[in-house]
């Protein structure tokens, strides 16, 4: 008799619980700023390597040895932002900024990049297969792919604003980028 006392509100409170209905979190849309956030953190890790990189060909220090860590390194950063972009999805481009702030950011990393990149290529000669096997201009394009992704049309302005390094693209070999920015 004691014990019923205690195993009738636990069984109350169960069947109440078991009825609840849960609580949906309502999920925020990603917006432009989710997407400046990943390229600010692009841009970001590339400030750190390409200093390096540069350094290493004004002190004349640039070799394969000295040079593909770093270039493995900005792999792996354009691979990481290609996977932020891929795990976004289609962003709500009314809101957080506009593709024009996007290509504004972004298109300053991938000059950065190239004109670092054709100062190495000038400083190691035959650089360019080694660019290809590290597979840097796979990974450029993947970021520009994931980028069109998120917001479609942003791509176009990223190529007008690299129209000057579209000549050391080429010259890089830079084939996918090329064909993915049109130049």
């Amino acid at each position: 008799m004691f014990a019923s006392r205690f195993i009738l509100p636990v069984l109350a409170f169960t069947g109440l619980t078991a009825f609840a209905s849960p609580i949906e979190i309502e999920r925020r849309a990603a917006d432009v700023s989710n997407v400046l956030d990943i390229v600010s953190a692009l841009q970001g890790s590339t400030s750190s390597i390409l200093p390096q990189l540069n350094t290493l060909v004004s002190n004349g220090q640039a070799n394969t040895a000295t040079v593909t860590p770093l270039i493995n390194q900005l792999v792996t950063s354009l691979n990481t932002a290609s996977t932020s972009f891929n795990s976004l999805g289609p962003v709500d481009a009314s809101t957080g900024g506009t593709q024009e702030d996007i290509a504004t950011a972004f298109a300053p990393i991938i000059s950065e990049i190239t004109i670092t990149l054709a100062a190495v290529e000038h400083a190691v000669p035959g650089l360019a297969p080694l660019l290809a096997t590290l597979g840097i201009d796979f990974a450029l394009d993947q970021v520009l792919l994931g980028l069109d992704i998120v917001l479609h049309g942003v791509v176009h302005l990223v190529a007008v604003l690299l129209v000057d390094v579209g000549a050391i693209l080429h010259n890089l070999a830079f084939v996918l980028t090329v064909a993915t920015l049109g130049l």
